[in-house]
C-alpha cells in the first residue's frame, strides 16, 4: 500500500534528522519554491489570530500547483514523494489540512534552512 500523505512527511523528515538525507542545492531550491508559494503570500493567515476561512481554502487550493512546481530533477526521493503525496491534504476537513499543512511547513524549513534544523 501507498504511505499517505503524513508518513511520507514523516518518513522525509526522520531520514533528515537521523541524517540520511543529504539536503542537495536542488532540495533547497525545491523548498524555496513552496515557501514563496505557500507562505509568503499568506503571510496574513498565518498571523491572524482568526485566519478568514476563504484566504485559508485559497492557501489550500495553492497546493497542488506549488508542489507540482517544486518537483524539481534532483531533489531527494522522499522530499518528491512527500510533494507527490501533499495534494491529499486538500481532501481533508480544513482543520485537519491546515495542520497537515504545517507539518509540510516544518520540513519545507527544515531543508531550506539546513539539516541541522531539529524535525
Amino acid at each position: 500500500m501507498d504511505p499517505t500523505f503524513q508518513t511520507a512527511v514523516g518518513e522525509a523528515a526522520q531520514a533528515l534528522h537521523e541524517g540520511r538525507w543529504n539536503v542537495s542545492r536542488a532540495d533547497v531550491a525545491a523548498a524555496g519554491v513552496l515557501w514563496q508559494e505557500l507562505w509568503l503570500p499568506f503571510r496574513d493567515v498565518l498571523e491572524a489570530e482568526v485566519p478568514d476561512p476563504a484566504r485559508i481554502r485559497q492557501r489550500l487550493a495553492a497546493v497542488p500547483e506549488a508542489c507540482a512546481a517544486a518537483q524539481v530533477p534532483g531533489i531527494d526521493a522522499r522530499f518528491a514523494e512527500a510533494l507527490r503525496r501533499a495534494p491529499e491534504m486538500t481532501a481533508l476537513e480544513i482543520d485537519q489540512a491546515v495542520q497537515a499543512l504545517g507539518h509540510l511547513g516544518v520540513l519545507v524549513h527544515a531543508v531550506g534552512t539546513g539539516p541541522e534544523m531539529s524535525v
